[in-house]
């Protein structure tokens, strides 16, 4: 089986498409196999801070599905899924955790209206090798006050202070409420850790 998770990290490119679209056929089968923890650690931290677990979820950026899964362990039941890679969302689809789900074109704006969602996540989607920072504000544009946002940071980002600085900067101008922030696993085997974030909009 190929390696791709050094690729990914390797890559510079803001379109990853054609990368996650090679990646998709044993993209669960990698992470898998270096324990992809972020995905339940979200999941566990957000279903803590939801009192209605019906309540509809957005899944930015669900690739094959493994965050829907580990959200509807969970509890959460209405799970709606949208990814720039038909390849993953594909694979996604056989997985039967989401509601419904949706493929877009990463150079136009998502097709969502905004207050449509009361949570997002973008779990293992913001960062070095995958979608760029600006996504982080796309996403909060589309929540509304009390929203949910749910979200993640590999080492590699982290190492980047620009990730970490548009987070403290949602906080500080007052457009969010930092409710979690908190450092664990991410892919050990890889020997890799992530920060999982909630973040509440004010």
């Amino acid at each position: 089986m190929e390696d791709f998770l050094d690729k990914v990290y390797a890559n510079t490119s803001d379109d990853t498409r054609d990368l996650y679209a090679q990646w998709s056929t044993s993209y669960d089968q990698e992470v898998a196999e270096n324990g992809y923890a972020t995905p339940s650690r979200v999941a566990k931290a957000l279903a803590s801070h939801v009192e209605d677990l019906r309540t509809p979820v957005l899944d930015y950026g669900c690739g094959t599905g493994l965050s829907g899964m580990a959200l509807r362990k969970v509890g959460f039941s209405n799970l709606h899924g949208i990814d720039v890679s038909k390849e993953m969302v594909t694979i996604a689809n056989d997985k039967k955790a989401y509601q419904t789900l949706r493929v877009f074109d990463p150079d136009a704006e998502p097709p969502l209206k905004t207050g449509e969602f009361e949570i997002i996540t973008a779990i293992g989607v913001i960062g070095i090798g995958a979608a760029p920072l600006t996504i982080f504000d796309t996403i909060i544009s589309l929540l509304v006050p009390g929203g949910l946002f749910a979200f993640s940071f590999n080492d590699h980002t982290l190492a980047d202070p620009a990730f970490e600085a548009k987070v403290s900067d949602s906080v500080d101008t007052g457009e969010a409420k930092l409710i979690l922030r908190e450092y664990g696993d991410h892919l050990p085997g890889a020997g890799l850790k992530s920060n999982v974030y909630i973040l509440k909009i004010l």
